[in-house]
């Protein structure tokens, strides 16, 4: 039974095995062997060839054209199973770096925070690894496919300081870096029991660190620890700034992280589920003035999201609008002119309220979100189209490079023969592919699950001057609720004015359900789908669906453009372009 009043005790026992030395016996459980770096898997590891291991090896943080001395645990060497799959390994040496390693921007938590993976890495052997595991993705493609050079940033400055949105955790447990541990050392904090004497802080606000390599092996092996060791780890390293993140939205970040300690706000316990406060989102847009006679590029607008526990915490409540109202007053004093802040908002946190709370008074608290300051919405824009975006609503993480991908999406429907086409947009969001299609579209009709997101995008397209008539937005789960599905989409489909020409999919990660697949392929003969991704495998397996030959109704992808919404980290966004056989 785990005590919060040993917790301290616990933590030093930690710090004096990482500081005993390795353990032998730990030791003689793996063998250093020299490896080759190739190349960059889909989850952001490198990828290595030795001559003394079965398969390929797993190193994170490596560069392809490193050669490294890395240690593998010997029963994975000897295992039947070892050539079927890469083995993890841990880089112990570099040998001799590769020409693709670079310096990263951020040199207080590169390596240990899980935030991205690849700012070692040289932009352009990022991308051209990006390229090559979308080509081998679909090299078993049946027929001839024109995969196009992936898009990436225009410039060097874009390649950080990118993301509009991130979101930082709270918790009660600290991941300690080296400079932690050396000064836990020197404050005696590895020699006492007496958790009141012991200096580590009970509040920590930042982000999950990478998993070890020996956390992942046994992941991976679907190995289980015993005891106290089978606990999740809810460690966060603490965060005052990310290299991903907009300079102005750092400077609030870290000023929210001093305050929250000061004013005694209570971090949320993974374990226990005490606390306050587990999370803090920070948003922004970038918006052209055009009231201001100023040729600037604009403005920056910054939403300020704190999810709480509970609303009914009196003494916590007090201390956040405390906070707030601090945030606030040096907001508007600040001479920084180019960014604003806003909104702030309040909202409770339902996975932790459901563990923290009765049924009884899950009933009592009907409110769920409180505005703390401003509005409930920031301004982005997109080739030259405004929006407004609530917290919740989802939007690209990277407005310079989703203004690229929509720009494609644009550059196609121009190219269009004839009459405008009519479009329908599934998975909508708050219609920001669809309104930015705006000037090449005759009317245009949008699907979206979440009430908040289609009344944003009904709001999105009236402040852009579009008319409800031109643009429409409908509330519907593309991902049940098939009789309804089926229903609402053969109605408009049968209608003349919003029978679709071109059909815009850009699901979650998941994909689209295959029943989707099957009746917009069976029922809904469109000429042409436009599909957005930001998974290319499970993209792969919808288009398998969609081309399969054997089906009297099927598509062909006239070509694949992959885009890189976020430089440093795994992920790629695919276009695919399909044409009714």
């Amino acid at each position: 039974m785990w005590r919060p009043a040993h917790r301290h005790a616990v933590r030093a026992a930690t710090l004096r095995r990482l500081f005993s030395g390795r353990d032998e016996a730990r030791d003689a459980v793996k063998r250093k062997i020299r490896a080759t770096i190739t190349a960059l898997d889909e989850d952001g590891d490198a990828i290595g060839v030795s001559p003394d291991a079965p398969a390929h090896v797993r190193v994170p943080f490596a560069v392809p054209g490193d050669e490294l001395n890395v240690d593998v645990w010997i029963r994975d060497l000897t295992s039947p199973r070892a050539a079927s799959s890469p083995l993890f390994a841990e880089l112990q040496e570099i040998l001799t770096p590769s020409a693709d390693r670079v310096d990263g921007r951020c040199d207080k938590f590169f390596g240990v925070c899980g935030g991205c993976k690849h700012q070692n890495v040289r932009y352009e052997r990022q991308l051209a690894e990006k390229q090559r595991r979308i080509e081998e993705l679909f090299a078993s493609w049946p027929s001839p496919l024109e995969i196009r050079d992936i898009i990436g940033v225009s410039t060097t400055i874009e390649q950080y300081n990118y993301r509009n949105k991130m979101e930082f955790t709270c918790s009660t447990g600290r991941w300690l870096l080296e400079s932690d541990k050396a000064g836990a050392l020197e404050a005696g904090a590895l020699e006492v029991s007496d958790s009141e004497n012991a200096p580590l802080p009970t509040f920590t606000l930042g982000l999950f660190p990478v998993s070890s390599v020996g956390t992942r092996r046994a992941r991976a092996q679907k190995k289980r620890r015993a005891g106290r060791r089978a606990q999740w780890n809810s460690r966060i390293l603490s965060i005052d700034e990310c290299a991903l993140q907009d300079e102005a939205c750092n400077r609030l970040l870290a000023r929210v992280g001093e305050l929250c300690e000061s004013l005694g706000i209570t971090a949320y316990d993974f374990h226990t589920h005490d606390g306050f406060l587990k999370n803090v989102v920070l948003r922004r847009g970038q918006v052209h003035d055009t009231s201001s006679s100023s040729s600037s590029s604009g403005r920056q607008e910054i939403m300020l999201a704190f999810l709480t526990t509970t609303l009914q915490d009196a003494e916590q409540q007090q201390r956040l609008d405390q906070l707030v109202a601090t945030i606030v007053a040096e907001s508007n004093t600040s001479e920084d002119s180019t960014s604003q802040l806003v909104s702030v908002i309040q909202r409770v946190d339902e996975e932790a309220r459901r563990h923290r709370q009765s049924d009884q008074d899950k009933e009592s608290e009907e409110t769920r979100e409180r505005v703390l300051h401003g509005d409930t919405f920031f301004h982005d824009s997109i080739l030259g189209h405004r929006f407004q975006i609530s917290f919740d609503a989802f939007f690209q993480p990277n407005s310079a490079q989703a203004t690229k991908l929509y720009h494609e999406i644009e550059r196609r429907l121009e190219s269009r023969d004839g009459k405008r086409p009519v479009v329908w947009d599934l998975f909508c969001g708050v219609g920001s592919i669809g309104i930015c299609l705006g000037p090449h579209v005759e009317r245009l009709v949008g699907f979206e699950l979440v009430d908040s997101a289609v009344h944003m995008a009904r709001r999105n397209a009236a402040l852009n001057g579009y008319s409800s008539d031109r643009m429409q937005f409908h509330r519907l789960d593309l991902s049940n609720h098939w009789r309804d599905v089926e229903t609402q989409l053969l109605e408009r489909f049968h209608d003349p004015e919003t029978r679709p020409d071109v059909i815009i999919l850009d699901p979650p990660r998941a994909g689209l359900h295959k029943k989707l697949v099957a009746l917009l392929k069976e029922q809904l003969p469109v000429p042409e789908i436009c599909y957005v991704s930001c998974n290319p495998v499970t993209q792969r397996r919808d288009l398998d669906l969609f081309c399969d030959s054997s089906d009297v109704a099927s598509y062909t992808v006239e070509f694949l453009q992959p885009v890189d919404m976020l430089p440093h980290t795994p992920h790629i966004e695919t276009i695919a372009w399909l044409r009714r056989r």
